[in-house]
């Protein structure tokens, strides 16, 4: 063989051997971006492989309870477009009413007008309701943070680092929607949702309206298509509100972590006349007037309320030994004054006024003890909101709005 020949066999071998590491190249490239992608979607179902803030301050100021533009508009709008639509629903009802082909069917008389626009009015206010005790939630746990009624769970624990790391729980369990959020929160949102839709869906054959009313409506002429997309429009808003409700049970179920997870620094005396703690109470009384039933009302209102309560009562002795202390200094001064020893003395005795004067109004500035984080007129006024519909309003409004519809507009 000769030399020119056995170089071209040596080159030869050195470009497959090149061509191969390219190729073992190419698919260690493609192995690691396999691996990056996995490894980012593995985020997404571990928020805490993801990059949280590290101070409250940095938490606070970051805790968007909705991230993604689209539905941060939604949730701020929402309720003014249900509100604008009801009277587009109403022009709906009324089309398909003079339609004779439709009007056999749908049979809308003043009790089924009230029971099929009343929800649209009242999805409009829960949804306004919604809204706020969504973004009151960043700024009820600034004040909480800002009073310093915060306390570590235990001897020796970073209060700082344990509260962000709060925040941050709860901002992610809240809001699913940003990049490295749990996406299994999302889906029992969606669930929600579409239970919401269902619901809603059961309410036309509830009153006696065919379960496949869409399709059969279609060919109904216009009212009938008219009907079927105004339907469609209000099971979308159906589905909207049914996820505003799981995020309400979110942040009921994270404040009620708040008592379990730390120890509540109680101020007797602060002007809120619950310990500082007011504003957690405040938002408990807007979750619970959201929902149209007692039972879930009271059970929102007083769930997450119930470990801070507990938290509350733990403190009180201590504050009651106190109080005692002082009732006793008094009943002393008050026997010192009956002494004629001392009652001869003028000079003792303006000493002893002033003393028990200062102490009738330490005794005045730390009682009652509060032992919930609302004040008692709020609960009234709570209890009052959810025993209303018992008292018979619900029976006699459909009827009254039917009165007005058919004295308004001819409707029978």
């Amino acid at each position: 063989m000769t030399a020119r020949g056995a170089d071209a066999k040596l080159g030869d071998a050195v470009g497959a051997t090149g061509e191969h590491s390219g190729g073992i190249g190419q698919t260690a490239a493609k192995f690691e971006r396999g691996g990056a992608r996995a490894v980012k979607a593995m985020g997404r179902l571990l928020p805490d492989a993801i990059a949280r803030p590290a101070q409250v301050d940095d938490a606070l100021a970051e805790f968007k309870p909705v991230a993604y533009p689209l539905y941060a508009w939604i949730a701020r709008n929402f309720w003014w477009v249900v509100l604008v639509s009801l009277p587009v629903d109403f022009l709906v009802f009324f089309w398909g009413d003079l339609s004779p082909s439709l009007s056999s069917v749908l049979q809308l008389t003043r009790l089924r007008y009230a029971l099929l626009l009343s929800p649209h009015l009242l999805a409009a206010i829960g949804a306004f309701q919604a809204r706020e005790v969504l973004y009151r939630v960043p700024e009820t746990l600034r004040r909480l943070w800002n009073r310093r009624v915060i306390s570590a769970p235990a001897v020796g624990d970073d209060v700082d680092r344990e509260f962000c790391a709060y925040v941050n729980s709860f901002h992610d369990i809240l809001d699913p929607t940003k990049p490295g959020r749990s996406s299994l929160n999302g889906a029992f949102a969606v669930a929600n949702g579409v239970a919401f839709a269902g619901l809603f869906y059961l309410l036309y054959p509830a009153l006696g309206i065919p379960w496949t009313f869409p399709k059969a409506f279609l060919s109904l002429g216009p009212a009938g298509i008219a009907f079927v997309a105004d339907f469609f429009m209000e099971l979308i808003a159906a589905f909207i509100l049914g996820v505003y409700a799981w995020r309400i049970i979110v942040i009921a179920w994270s404040l009620r972590q708040l008592g379990s997870k730390f120890r509540l620094r109680i101020q007797i005396g602060h002007p809120d006349n619950c310990g500082g703690l007011r504003p957690v109470g405040d938002l408990c009384f807007s979750i619970g007037s959201i929902w149209g039933t007692v039972g879930l009302a009271m059970f929102t209102f007083f769930f997450p309320l119930y470990e801070v309560h507990r938290d509350m009562l733990r403190v009180k002795p201590n504050f009651q030994a106190r109080l005692d202390e002082i009732t006793v200094r008094q009943s002393e001064l008050a026997q010192q004054v009956a002494d004629p020893a001392v009652s001869g003395d003028p000079t003792k005795v303006a000493a002893i006024e002033v003393e028990l004067a200062d102490l009738a109004k330490a005794y005045e500035h730390n009682s009652p003890i509060p032992t919930w984080p609302v004040e008692t007129t709020v609960v009234r006024k709570f209890i009052i909101t959810q025993l209303v519909p018992l008292t018979g309003v619900a029976a006699w409004l459909p009827s009254y709005l039917g009165k007005v519809l058919d004295k308004k507009f001819g409707v029978h």
